[in-house]
């Protein structure tokens, strides 16, 4: 029978056999840390549908939550735009490599403070009390259960991090000031809150909502944090605090693809799978989204019955060409407490997105 440390050794494996630098202390926490213990079942993602419930009983539990796969544990029940009903969801452990590639750039040390946004299940918390010591990290999520049952899984393992309940957009200013903070969720700004509690020089590491941006952040002055989007993409669930209606319907796609999705005239099929182009068009064309059904490419749409116009698709794939096509990490991130913005030379867009 295989233990649970040599599945965490393969996972770890398939993490660097993707060219993921990971320091010997973050591999020492990949392989101390049973990631089992904080995925005791999940839901299949098959199509979009999360449909079925895995766990300790299945034969296929113990080797899929040491897969190099993001995992759903949560989900919500929820109307589709085509009728009936489908399910989002509202929690999940984040795919190993995505996390390897986020501790890697956060650059925390041992006997720095870290924050984390968004408990989810304790995982990401859990490693980082293994390499930091658990009196440096606070983390917060929205949901009260989630950070309950998060802690009764860390102290399982002997690790007490301060954990608490509420919007993470506010951070946690009785525990501040922090040399790092972690974002585990997408944002489409960056709260005032998380520049106060930052230390200067500190860094802060956050996917945005729009395009798989993972940007990495640094306090440069008192009122100001600058920085970069990462070459690695980085697709997360939105804040909660943010998680409203209209974005919940966009946040479903792949379990409805709406009728008016088509490939734009002048847009090769391929370019839709183009991510850093995807980036551009998220710019370029607000609230764009791409569904698709399962094996067939991706398509841009609108938000729920508001088409996304195909000539704006064409002007845009038009616009990346002549600029050369660039690649995500050419993107700058400028962020002061009275707005923020993304960058490209003379190009400038307004937070949120």
């Amino acid at each position: 029978m295989t233990t649970w440390r040599a599945h965490a050794k393969a996972m770890l494996d398939r993490v660097l056999a993707r060219g993921v630098r990971v320091s010997p202390g973050w591999r020492a926490a990949f392989l101390a840390v049973p990631r089992h213990v904080f995925v005791p079942r999940f839901y299949q993602d098959a199509g979009g549908r999360l449909d079925g419930v895995v766990d300790a009983a299945d034969p296929r539990w113990m080797w899929e939550v040491y897969a190099d796969l993001p995992l759903v544990t949560r989900r919500r029940r929820v109307p589709l735009p085509g009728g009936g009903d489908g399910y989002v969801a509202t929690s999940s452990s984040s795919q190993p490599t995505v996390i390897a590639v986020m501790l890697g750039l956060l650059g925390a040390e041992p006997g720095m403070s870290v924050l984390e946004i968004g408990t989810g299940t304790g995982y990401h918390a859990a490693l980082l009390c293994h390499r930091l010591g658990e009196g440096q990290v606070t983390s917060i999520d929205l949901d009260p259960e989630l950070v309950d049952e998060a802690r009764a899984r860390l102290a399982a393992i002997d690790y007490r991090p301060e954990l608490r309940s509420g919007d993470g957009s506010a951070g946690v200013a009785d525990r501040a000031p922090f040399d790092r903070i972690v974002v585990t969720c997408a944002v489409d700004d960056f709260p005032p809150a998380w520049i106060a509690q930052l230390t200067l020089g500190g860094r802060l590491v956050a996917p945005l909502v729009e395009g798989g941006a993972l940007t990495v952040l640094t306090k440069t002055a008192p009122d100001r944090l600058e920085g970069r989007v990462d070459e690695e993409c980085a697709f997360f669930m939105p804040l909660r605090s943010t998680l409203d209606a209209d974005r919940t319907e966009r946040h479903i796609w792949r379990q409805a693809v709406p009728e008016h999705a088509g490939t734009p005239p002048g847009v090769p099929v391929e370019a839709l799978g183009d991510l850093d182009f995807r980036l551009w068009l998220s710019l370029t064309v607000r609230h764009v989204q791409f569904a698709h059904e399962p094996g067939t490419p991706p398509l841009p749409v609108g938000r729920g019955d508001e088409p996304v116009d195909p000539e704006q698709v064409r002007a845009a794939w038009e616009a990346f060409v002549a600029a050369g096509r660039p690649d995500r990490t050419h993107y700058g991130v400028t962020v002061t407490p009275t707005g923020g913005w993304i960058w490209l030379d003379e190009r400038k867009w307004a937070l949120p997105l």
